[in-house]
């Protein structure tokens, strides 16, 4: 089973962190820079962290170099 997720992200934020906004998105803030990929991998194990999931459950859909993401959570 899994669910998909809209998500916007904040990089280079003061903190790293995962919340809801009003409409649903979720909303992901990381102070890893957006250089190289390493803004999404931190996204991806917040996520993780977030659903209680591993991080390879976790699966980027779209929006690799957006802010805008489509992720997948994987549930076992």
């Amino acid at each position: 089973m899994s669910h998909e997720y809209t998500v916007r992200v904040q990089a280079r934020a003061r903190r790293n962190q995962v919340t809801t906004r009003p409409d649903g998105t979720l909303q992901v803030a990381t102070t890893a820079p957006a250089l190289g990929g390493r803004a999404n991998q931190t996204v991806i194990d917040l996520l993780a962290d977030h659903f209680h999931v591993r991080p390879s459950q976790v699966i980027l859909v779209s929006g690799l170099q957006s802010k805008n993401k489509r992720v997948q959570i994987l549930s076992s």
